[in-house]
């Protein structure tokens, strides 16, 4: 399984493993014992969703693709716990219980006799939920730095090359683990790995995986622009799974793929080039889960400009994505000079066109952002498809003296034309939003908690808004003059810049201290939060950021963490650390 490096948040080089800090790793991620399990386990999601049951590495009988589970509460050793698939016991457990940001992971392997179904843990405190897997056909290669060009690319003859695989090797449906590789030379249009193919479609897509337990890492030097990349060329190409590499670049992952899964990967930038650490264009129908993304720099002196429009995660004319369960932390020594949005996601890169459709932003972590931590300045939710939830936001709109006007708040929501629908908006923490510790002298600057243009909808629901001070508003001054007619919604908690927002549309708000565990850091609630229980029910909200099931009580709690009585709090990972692949 993929292990763990620490890095200072200053730079990528890394720091000594020693085993007191990977011991406080473990515990800062909530990695407990299998015996001190309080809670069942739950899964979030896998890295494949579907692969062969044979035809690739050979251990022990065992030949299928192999598979890792991402979510909680596994235990940090399986014991007399099980996973299963289809409800049959076909699968060999690779690793068990290892930790990956504020969660877990377990590796298995299919055998012959595993079939099409839900994969399931079982742990002493009773069954996971169920994540389903297509068990077909395809090819399974790997790619090695003791292999060969001139080889299968079967196990254990492996392919020497990343690109060799990509070009030459593999067709839809067939993936490829990498163990090392041989060197980082540029594949074409600058990037380590260039992607001029595809799938065929969601069903059958291309995979890159990283090995179990190997590290690899794309861009070494950061010579190149990119790590990986798909040239406007070629774009857009159908189904690739990109998962468990480090990536580095000025930019480093530039895709143009439709059914695009990028999965539990580690990226940084520079920010000396391009316009984004994470971009991409037209990748309709995409996941991204699991990702570190973190250290986002661009260099700001004397380009305002610029500043501004380098993005941490930029998704352009990208309709139905899902944006879950990854840490955004572009700015961890708060410096100023990081890209400027957390997560943004708009009709194109002109400022003009149609406005997105479907987006999914939920369960992430996002922090020591510039600008906005989560923009959706284009969004068309006359589908009821744009949802925001379970989201932990904050230190966001820190603001710098080189980025021109904007907008410097947790959430911004907006439109290019009048569009019908309603953004939802449920059960996110957001604290200290819109500080502007630089703000630009002279300009008109958008800051505080939550903002929202004149052509657009949103209802908040059971959401935390918690400000330093009146100087950090809940609205933003520059929404628009009537977003009282604009936002709807009830039980919301409004604390620390007064009194909640007096607007008819949001009824039963609260007005007192959430009592955060530790606030800044910690953001799940002490036993006598008045958040807890007061929150309303929502369709399909099953469990919170850590997987904990909701409710836990008598009704569901305000913010995107449920009290569990007699559970230890799990701290958030701390902010001046960043987790890595090796």
């Amino acid at each position: 399984m993929r292990q763990l490096r620490i890095e200072s948040s200053s730079s990528s080089a890394s720091i000594s493993r020693s085993s007191f800090l990977l011991s406080l790793l473990l515990v800062l991620v909530g990695a407990t014992a299998a015996g001190a399990q309080t809670a069942a386990p739950t899964l979030f999601f896998t890295d494949l969703t579907s692969g062969p049951n044979s035809g690739g590495e050979s251990v022990s009988g065992f030949s299928g693709a192999y598979v890792t589970l991402y979510g909680n509460n596994f235990g940090a050793t399986q014991g007399s716990a099980t996973v299963t698939l289809n409800g049959a016991n076909c699968l060999r457990v690779v690793s068990w219980g290892s930790a990956w940001m504020w969660y877990q992971t377990l590796v298995v392997q299919l055998s012959s006799t595993c079939t099409s179904g839900n994969f399931a843990v079982t742990t002493s405190q009773g069954p996971s939920n169920g994540l389903a897997f297509t068990v077909r056909s395809g090819n399974i290669y790997c790619v090695s730095s003791s292999g060969s060009d001139s080889n299968a690319g079967k196990f254990p003859n492996c392919w020497a090359t990343i690109p060799h695989s990509v070009h030459s090797g593999m067709a839809a449906g067939d993936t490829t683990y990498v163990q090392t590789m041989t060197d980082n030379k540029d594949d074409n249009h600058g990037a380590i790995v260039d992607l001029t193919n595809g799938g065929n479609s969601q069903a059958t897509p291309m995979a890159l995986i990283v090995y179990p337990g190997s590290a690899v890492q794309l861009n070494t030097t950061n010579s190149d622009t990119y790590s990986m990349r798909t040239p406007a060329v070629t774009g857009p190409l159908p189904g690739w799974t990109i998962a468990g590499f480090t990536m580095r670049g000025a930019n480093a992952v530039d895709l143009d793929v439709n059914y695009v899964r990028l999965v539990g990967n580690d990226i940084s930038c520079t920010g000396s080039t391009n316009y984004g650490c994470l971009t991409t264009t037209g990748t309709n129908n995409s996941q991204f889960y699991g990702n570190n993304l973190h250290n986002m720099g661009q260099s700001c002196a004397g380009n305002s400009a610029g500043c501004k429009l380098y993005e941490n995660v930029y998704l352009a004319a990208s309709n139905n994505t899902d944006f879950g369960w990854n840490i955004i932390d572009p700015d961890p020594q708060n410096t100023g000079t990081a890209g400027c949005r957390g997560y943004n996601t708009r009709g194109d890169q002109t400022g003009s066109g149609t406005d997105i459709l479907s987006a999914l932003v939920h369960d992430n972590i996002i922090r020591n952002v510039v600008c906005d931590g989560i923009n959706l300045p284009t969004i068309n939710p006359s589908d009821s498809g744009t949802k925001v939830y379970n989201n932990v936001v904050y230190h966001v709109g820190e603001g710098s003296s080189n980025v021109t006007p904007g907008n410097f708040t947790c959430l911004n929501i907006d439109s290019y034309a009048t569009e019908s629908g309603s953004v939802q908006v449920y059960n996110n923490t957001f604290y200290d939003c819109g500080g502007l510790a630089h703000p630009v002298s002279g300009a008109s600057s958008s800051a505080g908690a939550f903002s929202i243009g004149t052509g657009v909808h949103a209802t908040l629901t059971n959401n935390i808004f918690s400000s330093l001070s009146s100087s950090e508003p809940y609205i933003a001054p520059e929404s628009s003059s009537n977003y009282c007619s604009a936002v709807t919604g009830s039980n919301n908690l409004w604390f620390g810049a007064g009194a909640s927002p007096s607007c008819g549309n949001l009824t039963s708000s609260l007005n007192s201290d959430p009592l955060f565990v530790s606030p800044g850091t910690n953001f799940q609630l002490q036993s006598s939060s008045p958040a807890i229980d007061k929150a309303v029910s929502v369709a399909g909200l099953g469990m919170d950021i850590l997987g904990t099931s909701r409710p836990q009580g008598a009704a569901l709690d305000i913010g995107a963490y449920e009290f569990q009585s007699g559970a230890a709090p799990k701290p958030n990972p701390p902010t001046m650390l960043s987790i890595a692949v090796q």
